[in-house]
Formats: structure tokens, C-alpha cells, sequence
């Protein structure tokens, strides 16, 4: 790429490049050119911004649901978790990317079968997105999905009901 040309070793805007390849690919549904590039950006942003970063944070993420997308939860959550926690140390009030974090990391629990960890995160979650988009927004109306689906898949079939019902709304 054009970056790695005017770069040399590590750099900010070649590790964006990396990361933006690396999401063409993935929405392109080519998972398999996708990860190592993700990686490949990730470690980037390691080098350039060690500690807390939200560079880092979304780098983890893109990762870890492209590891998730390719039926491998068991090597993304840890690092669903990773970027979750570094969100909440950086964003210590409401923020769009922890809400992201929160659904992402709910969805490999509900995945693996832990409803109760699906249901306390998505319920997190659904909360924080009320408070960012009151009123009807398309994040609040996933997030009520996403909690009915795993109450619904759970045999919570009154719990699931009345937020399917908000979602159709």
C-alpha cells in the first residue's frame, strides 16, 4: 500500500490503512484476508500507543469479531473483553463504543450459552443506548431485539414478549 511506502516501520496512518483494508475485506465477507490484517493493525497500535487507547480499543474489537464471525469465540472474547475493559477505562460515562463493546461481548456469551452473562450485558447495554439516543433510534430498537432474542432463545417467552413488541414499534 501507498503507506507502507511513505513510512517506514510503524506509523498512524498506515496502521488507519491496515485497519480500513482490513475492513474492506471483512464486509466483503472474506474473513480469512481480514484477520491478519486486523492483527497486523492491532500490534501497530500497540507499539504506537501503548496503554489505553481508543485506536487499541477499536482495533481489539474489529478483531475479536472477526475471530467471533469466524466461529472461533473461545480466541475472541478474550479479547472482547480486553477492549471492553479498556472502553470503560476510557470512556467512564456513557459512550457509543462502550455501548458497542457491551453488545459485542454480550453476543459471544449468548453464543457460548451463558444467558445469564448475555442478559446482565445486553441489558447494560439496551440502558447506556437509551441515555445516548432517547427517543426511537435504530441503536435502541437492536439493543431491544438483542435482549429479546436471548430471552426468547432462553424460554423467557414473557420477558422477551414486551421488548419485541418496543422493537416492532
Amino acid at each position: 500500500p501507498l503507506a507502507r511506502s511513505r513510512h517506514s516501520g510503524d506509523d498512524e496512518a498506515t496502521a488507519e490503512a491496515i485497519g480500513n483494508l482490513a475492513q474492506l475485506w471483512n464486509d466483503r465477507g472474506d474473513l480469512d484476508a481480514a484477520e491478519p490484517l486486523y492483527r497486523e493493525a492491532l500490534a501497530m497500535d500497540q507499539r504506537l500507543f501503548p496503554g489505553d487507547d481508543a485506536r487499541v480499543a477499536t482495533d481489539l474489537n474489529n478483531l475479536s469479531q472477526v475471530l467471533a464471525d469466524k466461529g472461533d469465540i473461545a480466541a475472541a472474547e478474550p479479547l472482547a473483553r480486553e477492549a471492553l475493559a479498556m472502553r470503560r477505562r476510557l470512556y467512564p460515562g456513557d459512550h457509543e463504543d462502550l455501548a458497542e463493546s457491551l453488545n459485542n461481548l454480550a453476543h459471544l456469551h449468548s453464543g457460548r450459552g451463558d444467558v445469564v452473562g448475555a442478559v446482565a450485558l445486553f441489558r447494560e447495554a439496551l440502558a447506556m443506548s437509551r441515555r445516548l439516543y432517547p427517543g426511537d433510534h435504530p441503536r435502541v430498537a437492536g439493543g431491544l431485539n438483542n435482549l429479546s432474542v436471548v430471552l426468547k432463545n432462553s424460554g423467557d417467552l414473557a420477558g422477551a414478549e414486551p421488548l419485541a413488541r418496543e422493537t416492532l414499534e
